[in-house]
């Protein structure tokens, strides 16, 4: 009991740390920015790129859920492309209203696991969706950082991203291995990023394609990742223009990715104040932008966000339910990363779905 109540102290601690930092980032942004410029730089925002950026962002959430689908019928769990949309959609609500994105993928494995011999297999295909879109962040940043070189404002995001690219590539050398490196390199890796790494072995060894081919899932996941984080640059340079900032695309590719990046990390409520403080350091240079547009591209993804919240809330209310072939459940072996971090051993387990 003791433990229990200390875990959710230090949950509720973390919470209340997050919670303060979103404010004070969004307290200081509006200290050099304030409302009436951010204000007046949304009013007059250009309908047609925001409807363009919007658009783009409904076709990443797309191909997500394809990569989704993808995922899950690798680990045996067969679903069709519009129930992962719609489960997609409806999760959605609860990435913008917790904490972090972590509890809407909870209730995405609780909605695409229909029996309990399910459940460790839509976990793992979550995790995996987020595995496997690493690289394509990884490398549009490392692309764009690249073709940046030349430009004279891009001091100030160079090093960030840099440390960002250099942290993911660590990252996917440790998962590469699948496992066998983190258990046999006696490195100070934290618990989570082993456990994850014996989850992607685990899966890697056990997925298969229908024709009997190992591994080819997770290659095309990986590119179903580049396509979404393409899809996403796109999305949000269109929403840089609305705003009235006109900035070069490989200087945008590199300011969205590396805001992303740092939209990642656990330190803020779901990346509110981060995300449109980034923004605006990033773009506040050179003269490409004011302080106020900025900070207002940070707040169209933030209202993006809880736009797509609001629609996967209704979609939750008035559900229109999709149904799927019955197929056997597979056979789980892929362990699942606990709450401490440490990956536990599912049983093998047979029924029907």
């Amino acid at each position: 009991m003791n433990r229990v109540t200390g875990v959710v102290t230090r949950a509720r601690v973390v919470l209340v740390l997050k919670i303060g930092v979103s404010a004070a980032l969004l307290a200081l942004l509006l200290a050099k920015a304030g409302w009436t410029q951010i204000g007046s730089t949304l009013a007059h925002a250009h309908v047609g790129w925001l409807a363009l950026g919007l658009l783009l962002g409904v076709a990443a959430a797309g191909l997500q859920a394809n990569q989704w689908r993808g995922l899950l019928l690798a680990l045996g769990l067969e679903r069709s492309f519009a129930r992962c949309l719609r489960l997609d959609t409806e999760a959605r609500v609860f990435d913008a209203a917790l904490p972090s994105a972590i509890g809407g993928d909870v209730v995405r494995v609780t909605l695409v696991a229909t029996a309990p011999a399910e459940r460790a297999a839509a976990a793992t295909a979550v995790l995996l969706r987020r595995v496997f879109g690493l690289p394509g962040l990884a490398l549009l940043m490392a692309v764009s950082l690249a073709a940046s070189a030349g430009l004279p404002y891009a001091g100030r995001i160079r090093p960030v991203a840099a440390v960002a690219v250099l942290g993911f590539v660590g990252l996917l050398a440790v998962l590469a291995g699948a496992g066998r490196f983190a258990r046999s390199v006696p490195l100070p890796l934290p618990a989570k990023v082993r456990g994850m790494a014996a989850t992607v072995g685990a899966a890697r060894a056990q997925a298969r394609d229908r024709d009997g081919a190992e591994r080819r899932p997770f290659v095309r996941a990986t590119l179903r990742g580049l396509a979404f984080w393409t899809t996403v640059v796109l999305s949000q340079w269109c929403f840089m223009a609305a705003v009235g900032i006109d900035v070069p695309p490989q200087y945008a590719a590199l300011v969205v990715t590396t805001v992303n990046a740092l939209s990642l990390l656990p330190i803020s409520l779901g990346g509110y104040g981060l995300r449109e403080g980034a923004f605006s350091a990033f773009l506040a240079v050179g003269g490409l932008a004011t302080t106020g547009q900025g900070a207002a591209v940070g707040v169209i993804l933030s209202a993006q966000t809880l736009l797509f919240g609001v629609v996967g809330g209704l979609v939750r209310l008035f559900p229109t339910p999709v149904p799927d072939p019955a197929v056997p459940a597979p056979v789980v072996t892929a362990p699942v990363v606990t709450a401490a971090g440490a990956p536990t051993p599912v049983p093998s387990s047979s029924g029907s779905s």
